[in-house]
């Protein structure tokens, strides 16, 4: 069983979404804020913030971003100015970085794609909604990227967040998908399929 604090501890990143409360990640957020206002650095919130940001309260540790590939070096350059150190590369241009207040940040590189079977390279930061400044990834954006990572927590992000939208929403966003892959339609109609059952109930198990 979770302590009491481990529990305050994941809940952290909700509270601070939902409520703008105080700690980790409003330090982290504070110091993002910065660096993309006085850098002239677009950056788009993806991952776990931004689906609570979209309505599913789901815990995170860190705070996932995303980065037009021409800005990622002075992104880098620029990072430990604001408190800011590379932790960890990866393949395919991914890089890890950690704050002074403890909060990793993973960044999710422009035009690479998040595993080999994924149907369109990762979007750029404008084509989220986020042309300048700091700011969460707009809805079809950020479906867009779980669709093509794909992996099963990305699905179970999107299936809850659907069970939170009107249909109309749900066809705007299919729409988008339309425009960047027919995958990426076929994987969301799925999991729309799965949010609207157990929505009904009728995914309920007896």
């Amino acid at each position: 069983m979770l302590s009491t604090g481990r529990l305050e501890q994941l809940m952290e990143s909700v509270m601070f979404v939902r409520d703008g409360a105080s700690g980790r990640f409003s330090a982290t957020f504070d110091a993002l804020e910065r660096l993309a206002d006085e850098q002239g650095i677009a950056i788009a919130v993806v991952g776990g913030m931004a689906a609570v940001h979209h309505g599913y309260a789901t815990t995170t540790e860190d705070v996932d971003i995303l980065l037009a590939s021409a800005q990622a070096d002075d992104f880098l350059r620029a990072a430990p100015t604001y408190g800011f150190i590379v932790r960890r590369r990866f393949p395919r241009g991914r890089y890890v970085l950690e704050h002074s207040s403890g909060v990793e940040l993973d960044v999710v590189p422009e035009g690479g794609r998040p595993r080999d079977d994924a149907p369109a390279p990762i979007p750029s930061p404008t084509h989220v909604g986020v042309s300048h400044g700091l700011a969460y990834a707009s809805l079809e954006g950020w479906i867009e990227i779980k669709l093509g990572a794909n992996r099963l927590k990305d699905r179970a992000h999107v299936v809850e967040v659907l069970k939170t939208l009107e249909a109309s929403t749900v066809e705007r966003i299919k729409r988008h998908l339309h425009s960047v892959h027919s995958v990426l339609v076929q994987r969301f109609e799925e999991l729309a399929d799965i949010a609207e059952s157990e929505r009904s109930g009728r995914g309920e198990s007896p």
